[in-house]
C-alpha cells in the first residue's frame, strides 16, 4: 500500500515538473517575440514602449503561469529573452 502512494506521488512530482518546463518554453517563445512587437508597433503607433514592454511580459506571464513554482528544478530556469530594454534613442521614434 505504501509502495503505490510512493509512485502516486512520484507521478504527481514528475508531471508537475514536465508541466512547468512545457510552460516555460511556451512563455519563451512569446518573450523572444516581444522586444519584435514593440519595435513595430513603436513605429506605427505613437506609444511608450517601455511599458508595452512591461505589459506584455506581464500577459506572457499570466497566460503560461504554472503551478509547480515550488518544484526546485523550475527556479533554475535560464533568464528570459524579454528583459531586453528598448534603447532609448528608438522610444520617442514614431
Amino acid at each position: 500500500m505504501a509502495l503505490k502512494e510512493a509512485g502516486r506521488k512520484l507521478g504527481r512530482y514528475l508531471r508537475k515538473r514536465e508541466h512547468a518546463k512545457r510552460e516555460e518554453r511556451r512563455r519563451g517563445i512569446f518573450e523572444m517575440y516581444i522586444g519584435e512587437l514593440v519595435q513595430s508597433l513603436g513605429k506605427l503607433t505613437p506609444i511608450n514602449r517601455r511599458e508595452l514592454q512591461k505589459q506584455l511580459v506581464g500577459m506572457a506571464t499570466a497566460q503560461t503561469r504554472n503551478g509547480a513554482a515550488d518544484i526546485d528544478e523550475v527556479a533554475a530556469i535560464a533568464p528570459s529573452h524579454a528583459e531586453q530594454v528598448v534603447p532609448e534613442e528608438e522610444e520617442g521614434a514614431p
